[in-house]
C-alpha cells in the first residue's frame, strides 16, 4: 500500500518549521543575557523577576512543543503510527499555547519592552533634543502597530496551520495506511522482483 504524500508533506513541514522554531527558541532564551549594542535599553526590565519568568517560562514551553512537533514530523516521514499520533497531540496543544503566547505578547510583554525603551530614550541627556522627540514620537507609534501585528500574526499562525494538519493527519487514507502496516500487509513488490521470483521456479507448483 503506497503511503500518502500528504503524510510526507505535513512530515517535512513539521520537521522544518520545529527545526526553525527551536533554533528561535534557544536564541530567546539565552538573548536576556547576551551583552549587545542596545541592550543598555532594557536592563531594568531583565532585572524583573516577574518578565523573566514569563519571557523564559513560554519560551521553555514552546521548545517542547517544537521538540514534539520535530518527532512527529519524523515519524510521518517514515511513516509510522507515532507520527500521526504525536501529530494529534501536538497540534492542539500547539493552538492552545499559541493563543496564550499571542495575549501575552500582546498584552504584556511587548508593552513592558517598549516602555522600557521608551523610558531609556528619555532618560538619555539629549532627550530634549527634536530628534530625539521625534524619535520617541515615532517608536510610540510603531509600538501600537507592532503590538497589533503580533497579535494579528500569532492568532493566524497558531490555528492555520494546525487545523490544516488535523485534516490532513487524520484523512481516511492516512489511517488505512497506517493500520495495513500495523496488520503487517505487505508491500507490492518492485517489479524487477517480482520478476526474479517468477523466474527462478521457487513458488511453481510441483504439478
Amino acid at each position: 500500500m503506497q503511503k500518502p504524500t500528504s503524510m510526507m508533506v505535513t512530515g517535512i513541514l513539521n520537521l522544518a518549521f520545529a527545526s526553525l522554531g527551536l533554533l528561535m527558541g534557544c536564541w530567546g532564551l539565552i538573548q536576556p543575557f547576551v551583552p549587545m549594542p542596545g541592550a543598555e535599553a532594557f536592563e531594568d526590565l531583565y532585572r524583573d523577576g516577574m518578565f523573566l519568568t514569563v519571557v523564559l517560562g513560554l519560551g521553555l514551553i514552546g521548545m517542547a512543543t517544537k521538540g514534539l512537533m520535530w518527532f512527529s514530523g519524523f515519524g510521518l516521514v517514515k511513516g509510522k503510527a507515532f507520527g500521526r499520533s504525536l501529530g494529534n497531540l501536538w497540534a492542539p496543544i500547539s493552538m492552545v499555547y499559541g493563543l496564550t503566547s499571542t495575549a501575552a505578547q500582546g498584552a504584556y510583554i511587548l508593552p513592558k519592552t517598549f516602555a522600557a525603551q521608551m523610558a531609556w530614550m528619555k532618560a538619555q541627556p539629549n532627550a530634549d533634543s527634536q530628534m530625539m522627540q521625534q524619535q520617541i514620537q515615532m517608536m510610540q507609534t510603531m509600538s501600537d502597530i507592532m503590538i497589533w501585528g503580533t497579535v494579528v500574526f500569532g492568532v493566524f499562525s497558531a490555528v492555520v496551520y494546525q487545523g490544516i494538519f488535523l485534516i490532513l493527519n487524520n484523512r481516511k487514507a492516512v489511517k488505512d495506511y497506517l493500520a495495513a502496516q500495523a496488520s503487517g500487509q505487505a508491500m507490492p513488490p518492485r517489479p524487477g522482483v517480482a520478476a526474479a521470483s517468477a523466474g527462478d521456479g521457487s513458488d511453481a507448483s510441483p504439478w
